[in-house]
């Protein structure tokens, strides 16, 4: 547990906003059970230059095959583009032979969103091996805009092998698991890998907890240094300076306690993409911290009691 105090300054950190905003939600189902993929990111911008990325898709556990991806799609307003999945051997790179008539996913972003979350479940191959899964993504004239592999993943048992292996860079990795310890369990909902900010953290996952904020990001840090410097380009970015971090008065760069010493500087403000924002740094833990929710009394209320890192 934390509390802000409101004192002027800017503190030398960062880390990169993320947007996330809900969007419908479809399912297409296959007949084999199989892989559960999430897909989010639905940018809602206006309906000219259609273009899309594939963020990421991640491996989070085998043999039940839970896979988490990640669009970022532009200009798809009122529009309907398609998310298709393909599994792929690992040695070669080629098709799964039967596995080829896998369902389509049909996205139409109606309202002003930022993010949604797709699941889609795709048929896995029975036969023992090493695979991925390649996500796909095309505009209204079938035109494939971006495509994301998974990480490799192990089905069955390793030829000549009793034991059954996992892939070592399959959800949660080391510095991962980690860093989850120190994320408060009220909080540690529905988590995955989350995409690098590149500006020296080592790890990163985003959960999305089931009250208080939306979403929120978690980094660590290697050193100090970093961990400031992260933090400063986010203050660089909203440009804002002193002011206070309340249930009332949401625009500042402060620092907190942790109990009686100093826990780390807080940033909190209104983003561009009309959510309420807070970032802050763990000196003690070099963790790096950033959450979002459309209302600010309960995001601070969120960060007060349930954000950590402890």
């Amino acid at each position: 547990m934390h509390r802000a105090r409101g004192e002027g300054g800017r503190g030398t950190q960062a880390g990169l906003s993320k947007i996330e905003l809900a969007c419908t939600v479809a399912t297409a189902i296959a007949t084999v059970v199989g892989v559960v993929i999430a897909y989010g990111q639905c940018r809602d911008d206006p309906p000219v230059d259609l273009g899309g990325d594939v963020v990421g898709a991640f491996v989070e556990s085998v043999p039940s095959g839970l896979v988490r991806g990640q669009f970022e799609i532009k200009g798809f307003k009122g529009k309907t583009c398609e998310v298709r999945a393909s599994v792929l051997e690992a040695a070669n790179g080629s098709p799964v032979a039967g596995l080829t008539n896998q369902p389509v996913l049909s996205l139409k972003p109606e309202a002003d969103t930022d993010r949604a979350v797709f699941p889609m479940t795709v048929k896995l191959p029975a036969a023992p091996g090493r695979y991925f899964v390649s996500l796909v993504l095309f505009d209204p004239e079938g035109n494939e805009l971006d495509r994301h592999n998974t990480d490799v993943f192990q089905v069955g048992q390793v030829p000549g092998s009793t034991t059954t292996t996992t892939d070592p860079r399959a959800y949660p990795n080391a510095l991962e698991r980690t860093l989850l310890t120190h994320i408060p369990q009220a909080s540690q909902t529905r988590c995955q890998r989350a995409d690098p900010l590149n500006l020296g953290d080592t790890a990163g996952v985003r959960c999305e907890p089931a009250i208080g904020a939306t979403a929120v990001w978690y980094y660590q840090f290697g050193d100090l240094t970093r961990l400031r410097n992260a933090y400063g380009a986010s203050v660089t970015r909203t440009r804002v300076t002193g002011g206070e971090c309340t249930a009332t008065a949401w625009h500042g760069d402060i620092t907190y306690p942790i109990g009686n010493a100093t826990g780390g500087r807080m940033l909190c403000y209104a983003g561009s993409d009309n959510r309420q924002w807070v970032e802050w740094t763990n000196e003690r833990r070099l963790i790096l911290a950033q959450a979002n929710s459309p209302n600010a009394r309960i995001l601070f209320d969120w960060w007060r009691t349930s954000a950590g890192p402890q």
